[in-house]
């Protein structure tokens, strides 16, 4: 199954149990592109974008197109809160919806492709109840990046993986979807990693509660617009949290409920 007939309305049932989360902070020079692209393309589609009362206007920018395009959720929070929180207010509003079985998150300055949505969906459709947007396995790969950030995140998914026992090449992405069970279970079990770590956090838990898992290699493309999050603290706690996570032994055995 191609992409072509993946996007043509075929696959629309598929698009009508899913929902996309998306964070922001001070992404208007993003946020409508790519809100009218995700939603021209797949206008089956839930979208819920959480703004942290971002000060470049984000949120209102979303609360108007809401209005234009419709299937489209704010959760404007009133202050910074992060990404881990974010996600954990978005999923809550999401899973009160029966009838969404796949939940993706997505970032929203286009370094992930919308086109790949369907590829990450489809992966589940197949018995997956994990689908990593990855850009370290074959034909994955990233774009527009220096020699710093490439060797920074190819040693940091490395470390990752080893300190925390966790199968996949690329713990770090942010570009995953989810089938609605696993996000349960994380829920339950809580998100205690409130910065970017929390996407090695959520896959470690859903390795530990055995969640089925693939890997659907994606092209990563640094930002055009905007600037990056990246920064020493968000470094710092990712060389501690892959420890803490090793030793969190009370998940050890958890299965997912069928």
């Amino acid at each position: 199954m191609n992409d072509m007939h993946m996007n043509s309305g075929i696959l629309t049932p598929m698009y009508e149990k899913s929902a996309v989360v998306i964070p922001t902070y001070n992404e208007k020079d993003c946020i409508e592109t790519l809100l009218a692209t995700v939603r021209t393309k797949y206008p089956a589609l839930r979208i819920v974008v959480v703004d942290d009362n971002s000060p470049d206007g984000t949120g209102n920018m979303v609360d108007s197109l809401a209005r234009r395009f419709g299937g489209i959720t704010l959760i404007s929070r009133p202050k910074k809160r992060g990404i881990a929180s974010a996600y954990t207010a978005a999923f809550t509003e999401i899973l009160k919806s029966r009838s969404i079985e796949y939940l993706l998150t997505m970032d929203a300055d286009f370094s992930h492709n919308p086109d790949d949505i369907p590829r990450l969906l489809a992966a589940l459709e197949k018995g997956n109840d994990l689908a990593i947007g990855s850009r370290y396995v074959k034909n994955g790969r990233t774009e527009n990046w220096g020699l710093w950030r490439r060797v920074l995140s190819i040693c940091g998914n490395l470390y990752a993986r080893i300190i925390a026992g966790v199968p996949m090449k690329d713990l770090t992405t942010g570009f995953v979807a989810y089938r609605r069970r696993i996000i349960e279970h994380i829920l339950a079990k809580g998100i205690r990693h409130q910065g970017y770590v929390c996407q090695v956090e959520m896959k470690f838990l859903a390795h530990k509660i055995g969640a089925k898992l693939a890997e659907v290699p994606i092209i990563f493309r640094e930002r055009e617009r905007g600037t990056s999050k990246m920064s020493g603290a968000i470094i710092a706690e990712g060389i501690a949290a892959p420890w803490r996570l090793r030793f969190r032994r009370q998940f050890g055995g958890a299965r997912v409920v069928q």
